[in-house]
């Protein structure tokens, strides 16, 4: 799928942009091809992860989703798959469709039961204008959702929807370069001075990191905190040059 995000937060974004708003759910993103007795399960950048057999021939149906496997925000929808977009139903070509034209196609389509080795269950995403973004923003500051998905009506198949998520910021003690290929990759950080690394904050491709020194304190920005002092998604924002 050829999707592009912008990450950010609500009170960014231009919402006139988008006519359509989505809960992100946080599970495991997974495009799903089905056709004849084969299922693929393919990941974000198209490497086959599961291959099924399935009992009965079933017509060409790809869409793309999120796989519920059971973290913080799953309650209520384990082992369901949230599906939030497809190219293929039934057989049909429909990635040139609207979005809810696309959706109302999935709604129709005969799906396996054996899919991923278990009973899962589809749950189409529920949309809602974009007049409810403020009102939803609110589920994902309490944190009972991961983000939100903006879109247009429109958008053909792959197109570009924003994805918005809650941002948070840490100080860390710096513990080391981590290189791959010739080539820094992240800083590694400690909460505290000569503590175990805790989190690995990615360099962007060309980012200077600065002359780095043992225990210097940087900034990280990322999309939360976990309680070990971690964070999820953690970037390099800089050297604290007064600490």
């Amino acid at each position: 799928m050829r999707n592009s995000y912008e990450d950010s937060t609500i009170g960014n974004m231009d919402l006139d942009h988008y006519d359509r708003v989505q809960l992100k759910y946080d599970g495991m993103w997974v495009q799903v091809e089905i056709e004849g007795s084969t299922a693929l399960v393919k990941t974000r950048k198209g490497n086959v992860k599961a291959r099924f057999q399935l009992s009965k021939p079933y017509k060409k149906t790809v869409f793309v989703g999120e796989f519920m496997t059971g973290t913080q925000r799953s309650k209520g929808c384990e082992k369901a798959l949230i599906v939030f977009d497809c190219s293929h139903a039934n057989g049909w070509d429909v990635e040139g469709r609207t979005y809810e034209q696309r959706m109302e196609e999935f709604g129709s389509v005969d799906l396996p039961p054996e899919l991923f080795g278990f009973a899962v269950k589809f749950w189409p995403v529920k949309t809602w204008p974009i007049e409810h973004a403020q009102r939803l923003w609110k589920s994902v500051e309490s944190g009972d959702h991961e983000g939100l998905i903006l879109r247009r009506n429109s958008m053909i198949y792959g197109g570009t929807v924003a994805r918005v998520k809650p941002h948070a910021e840490q100080d860390y003690f710096a513990t080391r370069v981590h290189w791959k290929n010739g080539k820094p990759t992240s800083i590694g950080g400690s909460l505290r001075p000569g503590g175990p690394e805790v989190v690995r904050a990615r360099l962007l491709c060309g980012q200077d990191y600065g002359a780095f020194q043992l225990d210097k304190v940087f900034k990280c920005r990322g999309q939360e905190l976990t309680k070990r002092g971690s964070m999820r998604f953690p970037m390099f924002a800089g050297w604290h040059l007064e600490k």
